[in-house]
């Protein structure tokens, strides 16, 4: 008899509803676990409850555990090896009839018996089902010793709060794209507590994740906040619970009250550490890279990683898979090394590539399983080498395998696409139906028919078929802190072509049109125009794009640079990532119809040149931009220039020269790009230019004095 599903048993008893059981399966994807875990971790069911479920589920009897008084007699019958391995404690024995009694996470997992036997001495063991979770706080308590005093259904683990509110604003933009409507501003989140510290350390994180967090100490500032700025979740600590129940009761019948969610204290690990998981994720990627490329150098055409990551990413999202199972994925790229026998030609469509497609898989698993990452990279990677990386492992859990089986060929389709597929080494970037049809030639080889539409989805929307596969010359030495720029490149599928000056380059052009040149003009700006000129004008080459890099980071300079014949300048040092993104951009501009002669600008960030000394200079020059403004934690202004001065700003719902003003005070955490503008959007702006710049100083005077 099929047994039934732990979420069909809970929505029948009545203990949770869809939507709960969507938000804990969407956390179950990234994080892996038991359903059962994140129900609880959610506080959607009680312990009670849960044991409940699952004890029909299993047809066993269950136990609360949190309820057990365990001795350490008991305890050492199991080694914690086995506990941990197997997700099991034992909680009684019974000496009269020779019975240990043990809770378990899995009933149906035969070897944990077995082993159970074995190891206690005991011939009679009494299975009980449990909540992975409290198992796994039972262990931790008795076998490490660690406080069993605050399982994780009291703990706010912000990634996953950050996690719902991305969710949530990504379908917001979902619906403004179809629509054509502008995306409405997001909605922050309340944080009703008595722990003071809180108030000084929590905005600032939530801040850096994209996340407006407001702060009451009081009902009075509750009512305030939410009048104030949209709240879509207000979170109260249990300390101060029976008064928020008095406020819903009292006040709160006044304002709209969103959801609540309750909590006891926030996760150790946040206040040890409250750097953005996109950054320590970006840090270890980083790490990877430097590792192991060694092992790709010695290869014809080394992959271009970085672009393989960003297709992943994209078809990853498209295709629901978690975030840390998308960051895996990326990790497991970065592993692999090309064919031993270097580039493969376009094989036939009816025939699958052989397993020495991915390189040396032996050695790619063994450093896999040396990340110890919290995504199974090596069974992904394993899979590679199986008939159909697709497949998935027989032994694994259904619904496991089809999640394995989805990533592993994700994998080998955008690998196979840029290690085998001839599209990316012609010169104009390949046909696009050739592409398509050698991809879907692998539905069923490589990858599933739904990963390969979901592929040529994410390739059909991107600049996939203009950026990559390009030609590119760099003119003149690259300064020793950039010099990451050429493997960026690279890793992105540009072909690069170093010329050592305008002369060679010129050679270079004449021979074979490249799509950009990258140009120093310190050397000498008045050789530089020239080169332009030839280019532009004599040879009558409108569609090359041209890029300026430049040691000198005066204002005023930059600007008249952006006056010229460049589409984009660069501050020495450069950052590899950053400016090929922008390369990238520009090129696919180009491609589409936006982007070139017309679209000249350029980028940098606030640490390369001040705010301030920027806007002085738009003054002094009298320009029309308009300036596009990304802040470090999410947010982006717009700010336009009229013959210099400022006649229009934006941020959010904010408007006007308190924009300017917020600006100011973000200080060196922001970049920009600056663009000329030809029509206006309506004025908002009337306060002088010079008068904004100086109450903007005050401000943040009195914003780095923390008043």
């Amino acid at each position: 008899m099929k047994k039934a599903r732990l979420d069909q048993i809970l929505l029948r008893m009545g203990a949770v509803s869809e939507e709960q059981i969507r938000k804990a399966l969407l956390r179950q994807k990234s994080r892996g676990g038991k359903l059962g875990s994140h129900l609880l971790y959610y506080r959607f069911v009680t312990e009670e409850q849960m044991v409940q479920a699952l004890a029909e589920q299993f047809a066993v009897s269950g136990v609360r555990l949190s309820c057990c008084e365990i001795s350490e007699d008991v305890l050492q019958r199991i080694p914690v090896k086995i506990a941990e391995e197997h997700v099991v404690v034992p909680f009684r024995f019974d000496r009269e009839k020779g019975e240990l009694h043990v809770a378990i996470a899995d009933p149906e997992d035969g070897e944990a018996l077995s082993l159970l036997r074995r190891a206690s001495g005991v011939p009679r063991i009494i299975l009980h089902i449990a909540p992975e979770s409290r198992i796994r706080t039972k262990i931790a308590a008795l076998y490490h010793g660690r406080a069993d005093a605050l399982p994780r259904d009291h703990v706010i683990d912000l990634p996953d709060l950050f996690e719902d509110e991305k969710e949530k604003r990504s379908s917001r933009s979902a619906e403004s794209k179809e629509t054509g409507e502008k995306a409405p501003p997001q909605a922050g989140i309340l944080l009703f507590t008595g722990q003071l510290f809180l108030k000084n350390v929590l905005p600032s994180v939530f801040e850096r994740e994209g996340v407006r967090l407001s702060v009451a100490t009081s009902a009075d500032q509750i009512v305030e906040a939410l009048k104030a700025v949209e709240c879509g979740r207000v979170l109260v600590s249990e300390d101060v619970r029976e008064e928020f129940d008095r406020f819903l009761s009292g006040p709160g019948r006044r304002v709209a009250v969103p959801e609540a969610t309750y909590f006891r204290t926030v996760a150790n690990v946040l206040l040890e550490n409250p750097v953005p998981y996109e950054k320590m994720f970006e840090s270890l990627l980083a790490a990877v890279r430097r590792i192991v490329w060694p092992r790709s150098t010695g290869y014809t055409g080394s992959p271009p990683y970085a672009l393989i990551s960003k297709e992943i990413v994209e078809v990853g999202r498209g295709l629901d898979l978690g975030r840390v199972v998308v960051d895996g994925l990326r990790i497991a790229a970065h592993l692999l090394t090309p064919p031993t026998g270097g580039e493969s030609g376009a094989p036939a469509s009816a025939s699958r590539p052989g397993a020495d497609l991915f390189g040396d898989l032996e050695a790619s698993i063994e450093v896999a399983r040396a990340l110890e990452f919290p995504w199974d990279i090596a069974a992904c990677l394993q899979l590679l080498g199986t008939a159909t990386p697709g497949g998935g492992s027989p032994s694994s859990p259904e619904e496991e395998r089809r999640a394995l089986s989805t990533a592993a060929g994700l994998l080998a389709l955008v690998w196979y696409r840029h290690q085998v597929l001839p599209s990316l080494r012609s010169g104009s970037g390949g046909d696009p139906e050739a592409l398509k049809s050698w991809l879907r030639a692998q539905a069923g080889l490589l990858a599933p028919s739904s990963v390969v539409e979901a592929y040529i989805r994410v390739l059909e929307q991107s600049d996939a078929f203009s950026g990559a596969g390009k030609d590119i010359v760099l003119v003149g030495e690259v300064d020793p802190r950039s010099s990451n720029l050429v493997l960026e490149l690279k890793q992105h599928g540009f072909r690069v072509a170093q010329a050592d000056d305008l002369a060679e380059a010129r050679t270079i052009c004449l021979r074979r049109r490249p799509a950009a040149i990258v140009l120093h003009v310190d050397e000498s700006l008045p050789a530089a125009d020239a080169f332009c000129r030839f280019l532009r004008e004599d040879e009558g080459d409108a569609e090359t794009v041209l890029f300026a890099v430049t040691q000198r980071s005066e204002p005023s300079f930059l600007l008249n640079l952006m006056d010229t014949w460049f589409s984009d300048v660069f501050t020495l040092p450069m950052n590899g990532q950053v400016v090929v993104a922008r390369i990238s951009r520009a090129l696919s501009g180009r491609e589409k119809g936006t982007g070139g002669p017309a679209g000249h600008g350029f980028s940098a960030t606030f640490k390369d040149l001040s705010f301030v000394d920027l806007v002085q200079a738009l003054g002094t020059g009298g320009k029309s931009v308009r300036m596009r403004i990304e802040h470090g934690g999410g947010m982006q202004a717009d700010i336009c220039f009229r013959q210099g001065r400022i006649v229009f700003a934006e941020c959010g719902e904010e408007k006007g020269a308190d924009v300017v003003y917020r600006v100011i005070c973000w200080q060196d955490a922001g970049n920009f790009r600056i663009e000329p503008i030809r029509s206006f959007p309506p004025e908002n702006v009337s306060v002088p230019t010079d008068y904004i710049l100086l109450e903007g100083s005050r401000r943040l005077d009195e914003h780095r004095a923390g008043r």
